[in-house]
């Protein structure tokens, strides 16, 4: 098959005994006889295919022309002279269009084609979903404001004496009278004069109500009177959010100086509600997030919907460079009391919330276990221990640091609470024992 069989190759020697044969007359017209024979019925057989295929030809082609709707099944009257002459003219009309079609099908395809891109363009997404949050931070930004604080005296001929420091907030409340501006700014005690300036770059005086010294948070005040029409038009009030329900994942929007320029507006997701800064009477849930922050953040983050739902923690060396912030639901009830310039009631206790899956695990109560008690604090004086575990106060339940800080804070100066409290003895029994605790103002 693959070599020639004529070629002998130069390596091998084949030697081979040669005989002629001749074959007798006989054979040869045996041979030719049947050759003829195969000829003739070979040509017989041909015509009587071809004979069968063209009689079956017209009827095959008829079946396959009815199935290609070629054929009409069903044939009709045959029309009169002016349904000819419409039929003609439709036949040119749709001509017409079909050619037209074509032409610009080409056109709507190329279109379509571009148009899809654009849809899919990740940029052009990108710039869609920024536009959306824009749209939401629009009414909150313009509660912004600036806040700068002056100490010293100025000279009569420059303000040489005069040292400056600065901060920004957002008005989250208004009276007949007076509109609130919450901060994480706390001014220093050397500032003698505070001015706020608003979103249309008017400013005013401002006042100190407060200031938070575990969350570094300020309230201050402004009177309305002093605003002019204009600028009562140009700002609003943010709302502060009701909810406790911040997930993750769910999706937040800095506005202030969340990277440390003034009016930014970054947005992303909440990546953990786990973090606690853990001060005294009070815990407080931080939310962190994956919007890049730095050591001079400062704003707020606000929902979808428009609500502030945290305050930003300015970051420290040891934080990781994303936007952390404290919920503003667990702070209404102190940014209430700032508010009203109401002293913050203090019993020096620190406690970390048991959940209930816990305490069932470890066969203990619900509650709040304590985890320091100040020194000279109305709670030492009152006998309660680091490992005591707070059950209820004046007979009500409590479940967690929530629930401890609003009963306590809701209380009186001088008032005399009745606690509840779990305690391990000497030989490891768990007791109950119950104290009672005077509460003081920080």
């Amino acid at each position: 098959m693959g070599k020639d069989m004529n070629v002998r190759p130069e390596n091998e020697d084949y030697q081979f005994m040669r005989e002629t044969i001749k074959k007798s007359p006989a054979e040869h017209r045996h041979l030719f006889r049947k050759g003829l024979a195969l000829f003739f019925g070979g040509v017989f057989f041909g015509l009587c295919a071809a004979g069968a295929f063209a009689w079956a030809l017209p009827e095959f082609a008829e079946r396959f022309a009815e199935e290609k709707g070629l054929v009409a099944a069903v044939k009709l009257p045959p029309a009169s002279s002016e349904e000819q002459a419409v039929s003609e003219e439709k036949k040119s009309t749709v001509s017409n269009t079909d050619s037209y079609t074509d032409i610009q099908g080409g056109s709507d395809l190329a279109q379509d084609t571009s148009s899809l891109q654009e849809e899919t363009d990740p940029l052009k997404e990108y710039q869609q979903i920024y536009r959306q949050v824009l749209d939401v931070a629009e009414s909150p930004r313009k509660a912004l404001v600036r806040i700068t604080g002056t100490s010293g005296h100025s000279d009569l001929l420059d303000d040489s004496l005069l040292s400056y420091e600065e901060g920004e907030g957002i008005i989250f409340l208004e009276s007949s009278s007076c509109i609130y501006i919450l901060t994480n700014w706390e001014p220093s005690g050397k500032t003698s004069s505070l001015q706020v300036t608003f979103a249309d770059s008017s400013t005013a005086k401002a006042h100190l109500c407060q200031t938070d010294e575990t969350t570094g948070l300020s309230v201050m005040w402004v009177r309305v009177s002093e605003l002019s029409d204009s600028t009562k038009e140009a700002i609003s009030v943010a709302s502060l959010a009701q909810s406790f329900d911040v997930e993750q994942a769910e999706p937040v929007i800095a506005i202030g100086s969340p990277s440390g320029e003034y009016d930014q507006v970054l947005y992303g997701v909440v990546t953990s509600v786990s973090g606690r800064l853990s001060a005294a009477d009070a815990e407080y849930q931080l939310m962190t997030t994956n919007i890049q922050g730095c050591t001079e953040s400062k704003g707020v983050l606000i929902n979808t919907k428009g609500e502030i739902v945290g305050v930003i923690k300015g970051n420290t060396r040891d934080d990781t460079n994303v936007i952390r912030a404290f919920s503003i639901a667990q702070l209404r009830s102190r940014i209430e009391q700032m508010s009203n310039k109401k002293a913050t009631r203090y019993l020096g206790i620190y406690g970390i919330s048991i959940p209930e899956a816990k305490a069932e695990s470890l066969g203990i109560s619900k509650g709040v276990y304590i985890e320091k008690v100040d020194k000279d604090s109305p709670a030492m004086a009152a006998g309660i221990q680091r490992g005591d575990i707070i059950t209820a106060l004046d007979g009500s339940p409590i479940n967690d640091m929530q629930e401890y800080s609003t009963y306590l804070q809701n209380c009186e100066i001088g008032q005399e609470i009745s606690m509840q409290i779990s305690r391990y003895s000497g030989d490891g029994e768990l007791g109950e024992v119950e104290l009672t605790v005077k509460v003081n103002e920080k």
